[in-house]
């Protein structure tokens, strides 16, 4: 009693009849009572609480990738960044608000970076299988490459964290459609998308 409320009223049927007194407990967090009647007699028909839709940066979606990748706080990674073994999950959600598949990106690589006389070079292990790949520092990006024509960019977001994407070369326009979700945007690139996190 006496805090200040949201009084949501329905203009559209069959719902005219109903409003809801809302109470916003935080930045992320409210609760409510769904009343039966007009404001102010009625009566109380059921409780609720609201959440912000909120989900670890490491299930973030496809655009959360993108915005992270070419943010100015990334940068390209040195060879003293990336020493060490790194575990990878796959970014593939287009759409966080209207799916629940950001639970469902488990653990599904693994990345290693070891220097020896001043060339770095990397080893994935992707469950029973692995491959080595050669390490190039650009300005941008550390681009992993291994003759496949396939190639890894990848971005340093903190001490233990880095931001990536294995990209096709370019694609024939008759796949692109298809493939709309996991294109690079403005380029006919397909792409996997990940977050690696120290070990």
């Amino acid at each position: 009693q006496g805090d200040d409320l949201l009084l949501l009223r329905y203009l559209n049927e069959p719902y005219r009849i109903v409003y809801d007194t809302i109470k916003v407990i935080d930045d992320d967090s409210a609760i409510g009572v769904m009343h039966l009647g007009d404001f102010p007699n009625s009566m109380e028909f059921a409780s609720f609480v609201m959440e912000r839709h909120n989900y670890p940066f490491e299930k973030m979606s496809v655009a959360d990738h993108h915005a992270i990748f070419n943010h100015a706080r990334t940068r390209a990674p040195g060879a003293g960044d990336l020493a060490g073994d790194w575990e990878g999950r796959l970014v593939f959600l287009a759409d966080p608000n209207v799916s629940l598949l950001n639970q469902v990106n488990p653990v599904l690589f693994r990345l290693s970076f070891e220097t020896v006389d001043g060339k770095t070079r990397a080893r994935y292990r992707f469950g029973l299988a692995s491959r080595d790949s050669d390490v190039d520092f650009t300005d941008d990006f550390v681009r992993l490459s291994d003759g496949t024509g396939f190639q890894d960019e990848i971005r340093m977001i903190g001490p233990d964290m880095m931001i990536g994407k294995w990209v096709s070369p370019e694609l024939d326009a008759l796949l692109l459609r298809g493939l709309q979700h996991y294109l690079e945007p403005g380029r006919g690139r397909f792409s996997f998308y990940y977050v690696l996190n120290r070990v």
